[in-house]
C-alpha cells in the first residue's frame, strides 16, 4: 500500500467518525472499527518517524528538583516535553485531571453497558467481536474469557466502546500527547487495552493468599518497542478504593522469580526491597480523571489491602504503540493493533 493509500485510509476512519457522531449506527461503528483495523496493520513497520532512536538522546531532566515523589503537573501544566522528559526520567507523570469527572463517569457507564450483559450471557455481538471483523484477532479469543472472570472488560471487545473511548481520549488531548512523544499516529494494544474493575475483596485475597504481585508491563515486549501506559482513574482511589503502589525511580529490567515471588515472571519483594532503600514505595493518591503514563519499565502493583478500602477501584489501562517499529517486538503476530 503506498503512502497515498494510507491517506486515504485514514480519511476513510475521520469520515467513519464524523458520521457515528452526527448519527451513532451499529454498522458505522463496526465499519469504522475495521477501517481502524485496516489502518494499523497498513502503518506497522512503515509510519513514518522523526526518531531513529527513542526516547530521543540528549532529553533534559525538567523535574530534577521536583517537590513530589513522582513528577506531576496539572493537565493545563502539561505539555509534551514535560511529559517526555518524566518518563525518560523518572519513568512516570502524574497529570492531574486530564479527565473531566462527567467524561470519566460515562467511560464507566458505557464499559457496563458492554461488561454487564457479557456477564449475564445476554450480550449479542452481532458478529462485532474483534475476531468476527478482523482474522488476525483470533488468536485473543481467550483473553476475553480471562478478563471477563475479572469482572473486567478489553476495551475493544465492542466497536461502539472503541468508539466513545476513543472519543474520550481525543477530547481529554491524550491521544495528540502520545501521538507527539512518538511523533507518529500512535496505536493501542489491544490485549493491553481494557477496563478493570477491582474490588476490595480482591486485593484482600491478594493479601491472604501471600502473593507478591510486583511486575514490569513491558519486560516480555522486547527492548525495541516504543509503548507507553495511561493508567486513567475513573474514580478517587488510593485510600478507600484500592490504589498503586509504585517504586518512584527509573530502573532497567528487574530479575524476575526471586525471594517469595509468587510466579516466575513477578518480582519478589526482595528485589523491592533492594531497590527502594533510597527511594520508598509511593502509594499515589490518585482522583477522578486523573492519568499516569508510564513506560514499560516502571515497577508497580496494586496497593494491598487495609481496612479503609471499602470502595470498588475503576480504571482504564491504555498501552499505546508507535506503530513504524511494533514489527520488532516479540508481540508484533501476536497482539493486533487498533489506530487512534
Amino acid at each position: 500500500m503506498s503512502e497515498q493509500d494510507i491517506e486515504i485510509l485514514r480519511q476513510q476512519v475521520n469520515n467513519l467518525t464524523n458520521s457515528h457522531r452526527q448519527s451513532p449506527d451499529f454498522e458505522t461503528a463496526v465499519a469504522l472499527y475495521k477501517s481502524r483495523c485496516e489502518l494499523a496493520e497498513q502503518l506497522t513497520g512503515r509510519a513514518e518517524t522523526p526518531y531513529k532512536i527513542w526516547p530521543p538522546a540528549n532529553i533534559p531532566d525538567l523535574f530534577a528538583d521536583k517537590k513530589t515523589v513522582i513528577p506531576e503537573v496539572t493537565a493545563s501544566e502539561l505539555t509534551p516535553e514535560l511529559a517526555l522528559s518524566a518518563i525518560v526520567h523518572h519513568s512516570c507523570i502524574m497529570v492531574r485531571g486530564m479527565f473531566d469527572r462527567e467524561t470519566a463517569l460515562s467511560m464507566v457507564d458505557d464499559a457496563w453497558s458492554v461488561l454487564t450483559p457479557m456477564l449475564d450471557g445476554s450480550y449479542d455481538s452481532k458478529g462485532s467481536y474483534p475476531d468476527e471483523i478482523w482474522p488476525k484477532f483470533g488468536p485473543c479469543r481467550g483473553m476475553r474469557k480471562n478478563a471477563m472472570n475479572e469482572k473486567s472488560l478489553l476495551i475493544g471487545d465492542s466497536p461502539e466502546l472503541t468508539f466513545r473511548v476513543l472519543e474520550a481520549f481525543g477530547k481529554s488531548g491524550l491521544t495528540r500527547l502520545v501521538s507527539s512523544l512518538f511523533g507518529e499516529q500512535p496505536a493501542l494494544l489491544w490485549s493491553k487495552w481494557g477496563f478493570r474493575h477491582v474490588p476490595p475483596e480482591t486485593v484482600k485475597m491478594i493479601r491472604d493468599t501471600g502473593l507478591s504481585p510486583w511486575h514490569q508491563d513491558g519486560t516480555f515486549m522486547g527492548t525495541e518497542i516504543r509503548v507507553i501506559n495511561a493508567w486513567i482513574s475513573l474514580c478517587d482511589c488510593g485510600r478507600d478504593a484500592p490504589g498503586m503502589h509504585i517504586l518512584p525511580k527509573k530502573v532497567g529490567p528487574v530479575k524476575t522469580g526471586t525471594g517469595n515471588a509468587a510466579r516466575h515472571d513477578v518480582v519478589g519483594e526482595d528485589m523491592v526491597a533492594a531497590l527502594s532503600a533510597d527511594n520508598p514505595v509511593y502509594a499515589p493518591e490518585f482522583h477522578i480523571g486523573d492519568v499516569l503514563l508510564f513506560d514499560k519499565y516502571l515497577l508497580h502493583r496494586t496497593q494491598p489491602y487495609n481496612e479503609q478500602m471499602v470502595n470498588t477501584r475503576y480504571a482504564i489501562e491504555s498501552w499505546f504503540a508507535a506503530p513504524s517499529n511494533y514489527h520488532a517486538s516479540p508481540l508484533h503476530g501476536m497482539y493486533p493493533v487498533i489506530a487512534c
